[in-house]
């Protein structure tokens, strides 16, 4: 029988002392168990998972769930734990610091010294700047390819609550909705009272969702790491 695709995608960004883009860089993620796993086409294999970083310091992969050690030339392994829960995760919410001289991308970048414009990371390596659309009266929010020399502000804090803007400079509340397993991000208009909506924790940019279930059905603020999977919008399950 044909084994299901339970391989999460692991991915991120790393750079070099210097602060720039560590340009082909190896990352071998090395099974820390003898057992066999199965891939996703149902290969029974032990062998390492060797990536290379690009242009960008970018990588992506896939993974089966379970325990590896990573290793970069030069330094020692790292262990890394890849969640039963299929998903999406950056490398930087896995691992403890790497070592060699090597550090690692996180999912957002301000980019401007005027109008600043953040942008989100996608696991296809790109950057993609969220902003307000409005149709009929009824916003959404959508995403522009951004570029290193970015572009018109997409967002304001107002009394600490992060407001994505429209093109008629109308401001919204993004904000996180729905279970523990399965968030999404929601928006609320700018006449809503201003709340703490969101943080800068461990270098990633996160939403909250005021009251979140838990598995356990405990209900609690809970926040999630917004990012995004090609050009969909995301979200980290189950973080605090």
């Amino acid at each position: 029988m044909a084994i299901s695709n339970l391989a999460s995608t692991v991915f991120g960004v790393l750079y070099g002392a210097d602060g720039n883009p560590a340009v082909a860089q190896d990352l071998v993620f090395r099974p820390s168990s003898t057992k066999p796993r199965a891939s996703v086409a149902g290969v029974v294999s032990t062998a390492s998972v060797t990536v290379t970083t690009n242009a960008s310091g970018f990588f992506t992969t896939t993974l089966m769930p379970g325990k590896y050690f990573l290793r970069l030339a030069g330094a020692d392994p790292v262990p890394l734990l890849v969640p039963s829960a299929v998903g999406n995760y950056f490398l930087q919410n896995l691992v403890a610091p790497l070592g060699s001289g090597i550090s690692l991308g996180v999912n957002y970048r301000d980019i401007g010294s005027t109008n600043i414009q953040r942008q989100l990371l996608s696991t296809n390596g790109n950057w993609y700047v969220p902003y307000v659309v409005i149709t009929n009266g009824v916003p959404a929010i959508a995403f522009g390819l951004g570029s290193d020399s970015g572009g018109d502000a997409n967002f304001t804090y107002v009394s600490g609550c992060f407001m994505l803007l429209a093109a008629d400079g109308s401001a919204w509340i993004p904000f996180i909705t729905g279970n523990y397993a399965a968030p999404a991000v929601a928006l609320a208009t700018a006449s809503t009272a201003a709340f703490t909506n969101s943080r800068i924790t461990g270098g990633n940019f996160q939403l909250l969702n005021p009251l979140e279930t838990l598995a356990n059905g405990n209900q609690l603020p809970q926040y999630h790491t917004w990012f995004l999977v090609n050009t969909a919008s995301a979200l980290a399950a189950g973080q605090s």
